[in-house]
């Protein structure tokens, strides 16, 4: 009985750590607003505010992430907080240049597991104080719905080649009582005047094993892309993926930009996507079908007959809904909608969505489509290309 007991532990002990027990489909790109702490909660002592760990730092609550309740994390002045009482391996946690992915970048670098696992990036690159900088921690609102704010106050990225980017750069982490949320919020980043160049940074969460591909969650984003554009992916050993976060001077962000974390929830439906074309000629695009991805991103099977709601609407009227089959957690399953007849030209917003479960921010899915006369295009009418630099 008491090895049964013992396995039983371990199995569980090892599925807390063996997927970051958040993903990409419960991750949401938001506009909101950026408070700073101004001089509310504590300043976060450092030994310099160049490269540096913080002493312990207190949640003002048990927070839990990836399996595991915190009450604590360390500070680092590269713009990201290690869970735990256990420092970082190093208070030097940066790409090997201003334009490199490699090196020990936060999410980049095999060298950081397991030692900085459970760590969160909101900017993570070479960064460096100026005579206003400050470092705070503020935990605001009353049990059971308290948020811990974390703030980088008026610092700039360290390297030179190429060309300082911003003069100052304001960001902070938010942890979320109760429901696990976790934020990345920016403020408005002062631009300096010299030439535009990209350089990268890395944002997002790390698990505990870079071997599995579910254990890093990171924003990826180009350069010359609005911050509006940037996207959620995991995968394993992310070295062998050049990009990850670029920015420069003629591209800031707006102020609150947003990156939401949803934990893993027991009952959660999520649309994966819509699945038509971006544009369809009248002549030729017709009848048409419009599909949908649903997926199971729950840990409890969902029944059947969930209702999957389809809406067309601006230059066309077009509405359908049909029911799930049973899905077992991570099973998806392709939705076809009734065909539409036919179109006239314009542009329609086309939306599917779920009814409420555990997690309301996956539980819709739009794009644009452009209806005209003679093209096919399976691009979003209204997606903005991803560049490299």
């Amino acid at each position: 009985m008491k090895k049964i007991i013992l396995l039983f532990l371990l199995f569980i002990s090892i599925n807390s750590f063996a997927q970051l027990n958040y993903q990409p489909v419960n991750a949401v790109n938001a506009a909101g607003t950026f408070t700073s702490i101004g001089t509310n909660g504590s300043a976060i002592s450092t030994a310099n505010t160049d490269d540096a760990n913080s002493t312990l730092q207190l949640i003002g609550f048990t927070f839990n992430y990836n399996g595991l309740n915190f009450t604590q994390f360390i500070f680092n002045t590269n713009g990201f907080i290690k869970l735990g009482s256990v420092a970082p391996n190093s208070a030097a946690i940066f790409g090997t240049s201003a334009q490199d992915a490699t090196g020990s970048i936060l999410l980049m670098s095999a060298a950081n597991y397991p030692a900085n696992s459970n760590s969160i990036a909101a900017f993570n690159m070479d960064l460096q104080g100026t005579g206003s900088t400050e470092y705070r921690v503020f935990t605001s609102g009353s049990a059971p719905n308290r948020v811990c704010t974390i703030e980088w106050k008026n610092v700039q990225e360290k390297t030179t080649t190429p060309a300082l980017q911003f003069s100052s750069i304001n960001f902070q982490i938010k942890l979320y009582e109760s429901t696990n949320v976790i934020e990345i919020v920016f403020a408005n980043f002062v631009a300096t005047v010299n030439t535009d160049a990209f350089k990268t940074a890395s944002t997002g969460l790390l698990g505990t094993d870079i071997t599995t591909a579910t254990n890093v969650l990171y924003v990826r984003k180009g350069s010359t892309q609005a911050w509006t554009g940037a996207i959620f992916e995991n995968e394993g050993n992310i070295q062998a993926n050049g990009q990850i976060f670029n920015v420069r001077n003629t591209v800031l962000p707006d102020n609150g930009r947003t990156f939401r974390f949803f934990p893993t929830y027991v009952n959660d439906l999520s649309v994966i996507r819509v699945e038509t074309f971006g544009k369809i000629p009248m002549a030729y695009g017709f009848p048409h079908a419009i599909k949908a991805l649903i997926k199971n991103t729950g840990t409890n099977t969902m029944a059947a007959g969930k209702v999957v709601s389809l809406s067309v609407t601006g230059a066309n009227i077009f509405a359908d809904t049909k029911l799930t089959s049973a899905l077992a957690a991570g099973a998806s399953e392709l939705i076809t909608f009734a065909p539409a007849g036919a179109f006239l030209a314009g542009n329609n917003t086309v939306a599917v969505s779920l009814p409420s479960d555990d997690n309301t921010s996956n539980n819709t899915a739009t794009m644009t489509q452009l209806v005209n006369g003679t093209a096919f295009s399976y691009a979003d009418n209204s997606a903005v290309t991803l560049s490299l630099g």
